[in-house]
């Protein structure tokens, strides 16, 4: 399956860090979609936590999987998302019934979805993912759930609470960024905390850096994994070996940010447009997008 990026933590090269209890849940998910039993999981935390490094790491388990990922930009075109979502199996839409094969092919090709039968649609996405889950192992995956707009984001609130009637594994992934989270009863969570710190200094170390700066860092930077991988790269070679000071303020945060875009400013013009083109797919369709590039 093409790779979520939305929050961007790439897995140490011998796997996550500190996540095993998290990683055997999410096992247990996948071995029970094997065996025919559909189960769903909320992922949550804050942001650069690690939450799409570990739903990448559970959607690469050798079985089909469906991805969707919210886009802030999109937030106001009706079942953008559950578009992305649905786009690889749609075409067992004609084995639905065709009101509902109607209502589904209806509201996904539409500006408006107040133009169509809401409970039809949403049943009708159960009942295509129910047929493609009858195919083969499935995992339903949506990350940055908060950025699709209402009515996707409701489709697959609707589609997590009945996950056990599907046959597949829905797993979701929301970043708290401190406004209050939006409920969504029937559906377990799994809240992911920042890194301890001997897993922390683990992951710092994994960047490069000599065993002081990763203390240093863990005590600027705490157990965010993706503040702890990238804020390295910031550094210069004498500093990630301590051989100069570090500097007074490290980049997180807003500086993070104006850290990767000075490194994409300094790109030429040719591979800049490629990482636009690559960020505006989603990584959908590799040939499609392989072509374009070419």
């Amino acid at each position: 399956m093409p790779r979520p990026v939305a929050e961007g933590v790439p897995a140490p090269a011998d796997g996550l860090i500190g996540r095993r209890r998290e990683q055997r849940r999410l096992a247990e998910l996948i071995e029970g979609v094997r065996q025919g039993r559909g189960g769903s999981l909320l992922i949550e935390g804050p942001p650069g936590v690690g939450k799409t490094a570990l739903l990448r790491d559970a959607s690469d388990d050798g079985v089909r999987a469906l991805l969707a990922i919210g886009v802030e930009r999109e937030v106001d075109l009706p079942f953008a998302a559950l578009a992305d979502l649905l786009e690889p199996v749609l075409e067992l839409a004609e084995e639905l019934p065709a009101p509902q094969r109607d209502a589904i092919r209806g509201a996904l090709a539409a500006a408006d979805p107040g133009g169509h039968d809401r409970v039809q649609v949403l049943h009708a996405t159960v009942a295509l993912l129910r047929l493609a889950a009858e195919r083969e192992p499935l995992v339903v995956a949506v990350d940055d759930v908060q950025w699709l707009d209402p009515s996707s984001r409701g489709a697959v609130a609707f589609v997590a609470r009945r996950a056990d009637r599907i046959g597949a594994a829905v797993l979701v992934v929301r970043s708290l960024r401190g406004e209050p989270a939006e409920p969504w009863p029937d559906v377990p969570t799994l809240t992911l905390d920042e890194l301890g710190r001997g897993d922390a200094l683990l992951l710092a170390r994994r960047q490069g850096v000599s065993a002081p700066v990763a203390e240093a860092l863990v005590d600027v930077l705490g157990g965010n994994p993706l503040a702890l991988t990238e804020a390295p790269v910031q550094l210069t070679d004498d500093q990630r070996r301590g051989r100069t000071s570090l500097p007074a303020a490290l980049p997180t945060g807003e500086r993070l940010t104006r850290g990767y875009q000075r490194r994409i400013a300094a790109l030429p013009e040719s591979a800049r447009r490629a990482l636009l083109l690559v960020a505006a797919g989603g990584g959908e369709h590799p040939r499609a997008l392989a072509a374009a590039l070419a």
